[in-house]
């Protein structure tokens, strides 16, 4: 039975079939791993180029150091508060925020020392004595421009009209009359809550220099 051509064909089918199974399933391996092999590279490079995008992230989020945040101050006008001129917080705030807006790393902190290095010394000093007892370096930024707004703002608050009454002087071309009168008329604008022990036009008087 062995002998038989018959059976022998069959038995050589069959390891032929194997064979190419065999062959098929080694391919199938090596198919598998190389596919594993690039599903590994593809996420090395994914975890590369996320590693890298978060470590340029961090840096953009860097607050400004003190030398960037110099230059930058240099770019900003100070600010004077005069009404009379449409200087006001609100409208240089406003052009405060366009220049900045171009630079992504500063922080709110970063912004409340720009906005308190650039007021002029009157301005600073009467934002100071508005906020105690508390330190201007301990209020938020968003409560420094909202202070500064109401102080030097469009609409003239009886601070500010004292503010202004107090800035009062004489023209060179004016009278004692004519400046008299303008001043009377300002103690009527600001005289409520003023002590009326110290009359407001003499308190002008005693500031105006001679």
């Amino acid at each position: 039975m062995a002998d038989d051509p018959e059976l022998k064909d069959v038995l050589k089918q069959l390891a032929a079939a194997n064979q190419q199974m065999t062959a098929v399933m080694v391919a199938g391996q090596e198919r598998e791993a190389k596919l594993m092999a690039e599903l590994e590279r593809i996420r090395a490079e994914v975890q590369t180029h996320t590693d890298s995008v978060s470590e340029d992230s961090s840096q953009t989020q860097r607050p400004l150091n003190a030398v960037e945040l110099g230059a930058l101050a240099t770019r900003i006008s100070r600010f004077e508060y005069d009404p009379s001129q449409g200087i006001t917080f609100e409208k240089w705030h406003e052009r405060f925020t366009n220049l900045i807006a171009t630079e992504s790393r500063i922080s709110e902190e970063n912004k409340k020392h720009l906005v308190l290095g650039m007021l002029d010394a009157k301005s600073y000093g009467l934002l100071a004595d508005h906020a105690r007892p508390k330190e201007l370096a301990s209020i938020a930024y968003d409560d420094i421009v909202k202070h500064l707004t109401e102080m030097f703002g469009e609409k003239l608050s009886l601070f500010s009209r004292r503010f202004l009454a107090f800035r009062v002087a004489k023209e060179h071309d004016e009278d004692m009359r004519s400046y008299a009168a303008r001043v009377n008329k300002l103690y009527e604008q600001v005289h409520s809550g003023i002590s009326q022990q110290v009359p407001f036009p003499a308190l002008i008087a005693l500031l105006e220099p001679y």
